[in-house]
């Protein structure tokens, strides 16, 4: 098993809590996740804290096989210096923006929505998650917070990363506990790709771009300075004494800073086999019962689709003998109607040659009833004639003779 398997195989929910754990990053202030998938790749397991619950609901479309493999856990929760409830300004023309504070959540006159988030403090995830080998901090007006919880820890995560946040950034830093500091400006990150020698988690190619943190750790590149060499670096690059941005136009700076000389020693792959061996046989115990709940909720669905089908099929049968019913009546139908169709064709021809005939008969009366019309015509002007009269007397003589 590699490096990275044996890694992604680790469930967050089974570590001891407030140990160091040399695999794991938390994302405190996730955004579009950007950060976290580098993560992810490098072969971390990764804590990702978002107070946005507009973000958090994509993310966990982002990043779902990650979660279900438990490589990633999210939280949907903000980050203060005691649990509690507070307003959160989305603001909805740059999500970059949103805050707990009003001065960073409505900048600029941009439009935002307030909602309530709760919020924990950063004790409590190293209490529940274990302590990581860096923590990205980048929320907006509340990375002090986050310093401000660190001092008096026993272990604190070697490395760390805050977006600067005012002349008292390395101070605060150095209040937390960390010694060692670089000055890293994030405009033109694409200039400063991993190198061909990775010592932070499995070599991975990545392209950095404005909206990512880039490298951390021991991937950063140029020296690591100690506090006063930072303080005179920041005053020269970033924040003069008065607190006025100095640096290039639209730039901005993430301080990150290490706990010693010590931490400057990667984690070698014994130390990761052993903290993923120590956690091995939970992880798979864990896996086993979400296996036995998997196959367990399988069964009781396969028994509950059979049983549909079972009164499925006490449906279907009185339903495919009433089909096959209708089946035979409409066949009866069309025959019947193939019959009447016919005898109606039958009819109608005995109907036309009916027709015909009568209008054969109406012709022949027609023509007789003229020759009749011609013969009363002849014998009326035989009637009328002279001969006629002079021939009376003899008609009487005879219609006499004829009587007697």
């Amino acid at each position: 098993m590699n490096r990275i398997d044996a890694v992604q195989q680790i469930p967050l929910n089974e570590q001891t809590s407030g140990r160091l754990d040399e695999t794991l990053v938390f994302d405190i202030g996730v955004n579009a996740g950007e950060d976290t998938s580098y993560y992810l790749q490098k072969g971390f397991r990764v804590v990702g804290v978002e107070a946005n619950p507009r973000i958090f609901a994509q993310l966990q479309i982002t990043f779902e096989q990650a979660i279900a493999e438990a490589r990633l856990t999210l939280l949907n929760i903000g980050i203060w210096n005691q649990p509690m409830t507070l307003p959160f300004y989305i603001n909805l023309d740059n999500d970059h923006w949103s805050s707990f504070d009003p001065v960073y959540g409505c900048r600029n006159n941009t439009r935002y929505d307030i909602i309530n988030v709760p919020c924990i403090g950063i004790r409590t995830l190293f209490e529940q998650y274990g302590i990581p080998r860096y923590m990205k901090v980048d929320i907006e007006g509340g990375d002090k917070l986050v310093l401000a919880d660190l001092p008096g820890l026993h272990d604190i995560p070697p490395f760390v990363s805050v977006e600067e946040f005012g002349n008292q950034t390395i101070p605060e830093l150095y209040k937390a506990g960390y010694r060692k500091f670089k000055i890293v400006p994030q405009l033109h990150k694409e200039l400063t790709p991993p190198g061909t020698i990775q010592l932070e988690g499995v070599p991975v190619e990545k392209s950095f771009h404005g909206t990512d943190s880039g490298l951390f750790g021991l991937d950063l590149a140029g020296d690591w300075l100690d506090y006063d060499q930072a303080q005179a670096d920041f005053r020269q690059r970033v924040r003069n004494e008065a607190g006025k941005g100095i640096g290039p136009p639209n730039e901005w700076f993430d301080v990150h800073a290490a706990v010693s000389d010590e931490a400057m020693v990667p984690s070698s792959q014994v130390q990761w086999l052993w903290t993923t061996i120590r956690n091995q046989e939970s992880a798979q115990k864990e896996q086993a019962r979400d296996y036995e709940n998997l196959l367990a909720e399988k069964t009781a669905r396969i028994s509950e689709l059979t049983s549909q089908l079972d009164d499925a099929e006490h449906v279907i049968g009185p339903l495919r003998q009433r089909l096959e019913e209708e089946q035979r009546v409409r066949t009866d139908s069309e025959r019947m109607l193939a019959s009447t169709r016919n005898a109606l064709d039958e009819e109608r021809n005995a109907r036309a040659s009916l027709e015909q005939r009568i209008r054969a008969q109406q012709q022949l009366i027609g023509d007789q009833a003229r020759q009749l019309d011609q013969t009363r015509a002849e014998l009326d002007a035989v009637v009328t004639s002279r001969t006629w009269r002079m021939l009376a007397p003899y008609r009487n003589i005879r219609r006499r003779l004829s009587a007697r």
